[in-house]
C-alpha cells in the first residue's frame, strides 16, 4: 500500500512587526518544499499572503462588513480570496496560526 505524503508546515513569528514566515517541508523534515510569508493589518483588518520565492500574492483574508451598516460582522466572519493554484484550505490554516499569534 502506497501512503500518500502530505507535507508538515512551521510558522516563525517575526519580532516586533506585523507578519510571519510560513516555510513547507515534505514528511522527512530536511528538504522545504515552498515558503510563504505572511502580513497583517489590525487597522486595515486585513491579512496577505505570499509565495516567498516569487513574492506574489497568493490569498487574502479580510473581516466581512454587514451591508446596511457598513458595521463589522463578527470576528469570525471572513471574505478569504485565493488565487489559483493556491490551496484553499492551506490558506484558512495559515490564517488560524495568524489569529493566535496575536
Amino acid at each position: 500500500m502506497v501512503r500518500e505524503q502530505r507535507p508538515l508546515f512551521k510558522a516563525t513569528k517575526d519580532l516586533g512587526c506585523h507578519s510571519c514566515t510560513i516555510s513547507m517541508f515534505n514528511q522527512d523534515g530536511f528538504q522545504p518544499l515552498l515558503g510563504y510569508r505572511m502580513s497583517w493589518s489590525r487597522e486595515k483588518e486585513c491579512t496577505k499572503i505570499y509565495q516567498s520565492a516569487a513574492n506574489t500574492l497568493v490569498a487574502e483574508v479580510s473581516r466581512k462588513y454587514g451591508s446596511m451598516s457598513k458595521k463589522l460582522l463578527d470576528k469570525d466572519v471572513l471574505t478569504l480570496t485565493v488565487q489559483p493554484g493556491m490551496d484553499q484550505a492551506l490558506a484558512m490554516a495559515m490564517i488560524m496560526i495568524t489569529n493566535s499569534m496575536g
